[in-house]
């Protein structure tokens, strides 16, 4: 689950230790990587957490994004790489794929 619904309210019985964004966050980077795809295919993706975390965390292991599909209209991903501010309150379904 992304940032917003990890640390919502209907979460309330999981400890604020585990369910903070950030350990979450890393502990999927952890877990993606040693996975090893060619592909993956992530949902419940916030605009600021692709921008943020999954670009720059997956671009390491030789993953790029080629597509994010947001439930709610926004500016397409082109837009995200002109240093525009983004939050999370955009979320969708994004495509990595080994170049």
């Amino acid at each position: 689950l992304g940032p917003l619904h990890g640390e919502s309210s209907k979460h309330s019985y999981a400890p604020v230790r585990i369910s903070k964004w950030t350990r979450r966050r890393d502990k999927l980077m952890y877990e993606l990587k040693l996975l090893n795809a060619d592909i993956f295919c992530l949902q419940e993706v916030s605009q600021k957490g692709l921008k943020e975390t999954f670009i720059p965390g997956l671009r390491h292991i030789q993953l790029e994004c080629c597509g994010f599909a947001p439930m709610r209209s926004m500016s397409n991903l082109q837009d995200m790489n002109r240093n525009q501010k983004v939050d999370h309150k955009y979320i969708g379904c994004t495509i990595f794929i080994r170049r």
